[in-house]
């Protein structure tokens, strides 16, 4: 096989990788989506798109103490 086309391992290492940062991710969204349900009553309808909503929110987080917010 040519060195360009050959199978290089870094790429296996990185896909295992990039599994369990979606797993670890999952489960931590999955854990918010369990808590939630106590407080919100649509979750089961759209709590994971409630969710995602909140993740891809902008937010500013340095806190303002002068207006204490």
């Amino acid at each position: 096989m040519p060195l360009e086309k050959r199978y290089n391992r870094l790429l296996t290492k990185g896909k295992k990788f990039k599994n369990a940062m979606l797993m670890i991710a999952y489960r931590a969204e999955s854990a918010l989506f369990n808590v939630m349900g106590e407080y919100y009553k649509n979750n089961e309808k759209d709590g994971r798109m409630l969710l995602r909503e909140i993740f891809l929110t902008h937010a500013d987080l340095l806190p303002d103490y002068k207006e204490r917010h």
